[in-house]
Order: C-alpha cells, then sequence, then structure tokens
C-alpha cells in the first residue's frame, strides 16, 4: 500500500494560456515549502520563483468553515504575499471540514504536530463523506485563483496553477498523520480533484500542457 500512495502522492496541474497574467518565474524548478506569510521577504531576497505552503490555507474545511458559507480572506492573504513578491504557489489541498467528517476512528493523535493551535486542518481526516460538497467547493477554490477573469479574486496578478492533493499520506504515525485511510481512498479522492480541477478550468484545448 505504501508504494501505492507514494507513486500517487504528487500530481500538480501546469496550465498555460488560461491566465491573463505569464512570468518568467512560470517555468523555472526552484522552490520551497513555507509555513507562515511573513517567510516570502526572505525567499524572495534569494530568487526563489515557487512556495508551497505547509500545511497551508488550501484547505476545505478553512475556507468553508460552515457547510455553504465561504470565507476566502486568509487565503487570499496568502496568494497575495506570495505574488506581492513575485513568486508562485503550488497549493496543497486538504479535503478535509470538520462538518463533514462523519466516519468513525478519523481522529488523529492529540501528539499529532497539526492537532493543537494549527487551524488550517482539522484533527479529523478521513476522506470526504460528501463528496459532491467537496468538489463544490474545490471549483470554487480554483476558480478563486486561476486568473482567468471569473469569479478571480480581486488584484489577482500571479494565478495558482499548481496543486497537490494531500501531503504525504502514506504517513501513519502519533506525531505525524495526515491521511486515516486506505490507498484505493486515497486514489478515490486523488481521482475525484484531479476530475474536478481539470473541468473548473474548461480546458477548449486537450493539448493544454498538464503535470502529473
Amino acid at each position: 500500500m505504501r508504494g501505492i500512495i507514494l507513486c500517487l502522492l504528487i500530481f500538480s496541474f501546469l496550465l498555460s494560456g488560461c491566465s491573463t497574467v505569464q512570468l518568467s518565474k512560470d517555468n523555472e524548478c526552484i522552490g520551497v515549502l513555507v509555513h507562515n506569510k511573513f517567510e516570502y521577504n526572505g525567499i524572495a531576497e534569494i530568487g526563489v520563483a515557487w512556495a508551497r505552503p505547509h500545511p497551508g490555507p488550501f484547505s476545505w474545511g478553512y475556507t468553508e468553515v460552515v457547510s455553504g458559507t465561504y470565507d476566502w480572506s486568509e487565503t487570499d492573504k496568502w496568494v497575495k504575499k506570495a505574488q506581492k513578491h513575485g513568486v508562485h504557489t503550488l497549493a496543497t489541498v486538504f479535503p478535509y471540514a470538520d462538518w463533514d467528517q462523519c466516519l468513525p476512528g478519523c481522529e488523529v493523535s492529540s501528539s499529532d504536530h497539526f492537532a493543537n493551535g494549527r487551524k488550517q486542518i482539522p484533527i479529523k481526516r478521513c476522506s470526504p463523506c460528501d463528496v459532491d460538497s467537496y468538489s463544490d467547493w474545490l471549483t470554487k477554490l480554483v476558480e478563486r485563483y486561476d486568473g482567468d477573469g471569473i469569479n478571480d479574486m480581486p488584484d489577482l496578478i500571479i494565478p495558482v496553477v499548481n496543486y497537490e492533493i494531500l501531503n504525504e499520506p502514506e504517513l501513519s504515525m502519533p506525531e505525524l498523520t495526515f491521511f486515516i485511510g486506505s490507498a484505493k481512498e486515497y486514489a478515490d479522492i486523488l481521482n475525484v480533484s484531479y476530475k474536478t480541477i481539470k473541468q473548473a478550468y474548461l480546458f477548449s484545448d486537450t493539448n493544454q500542457a498538464l503535470r502529473v
């Protein structure tokens, strides 16, 4: 199972031509992981092109705290901070919302690194119970930051066009567990997320670059 999950761990969508702005750093491959917005000041000085917020503000329950109610304000701040310094964003999607988690045995250990005081991902981390609601949220997320001029974040300059679904889902330790479930359940999340993100961009050209 570990091998299967590792093979599926990371995929990202490189979307050229869908945004209103294309910057020179788009094709550069040097990036870093950031834990807070203030780190952008330092990484910009050394010329880093990409940053992956971790765990980051692209978590379902972080922006849809209550079903049907969306608050993008904190996520907007991350995106604006990155683009202020000319840094592109690799968004890690966590498909968890407290109000959606309905299965038993989904709560991580109290010693989990992100269980206490870190609100970006909840302590329950199983597959979404309401897949349609998850897909609806993911569509809105992609649409807000894709740079196509439709329902975009105000003053968006550098679109978010690269996504990672979960982070290290194979980890299962008391101090660090990002996903509770089987390899098949993770593959199902990956499949739904892939189709949702692709549909949200509404490609008219099937030859658009798609990095998996």
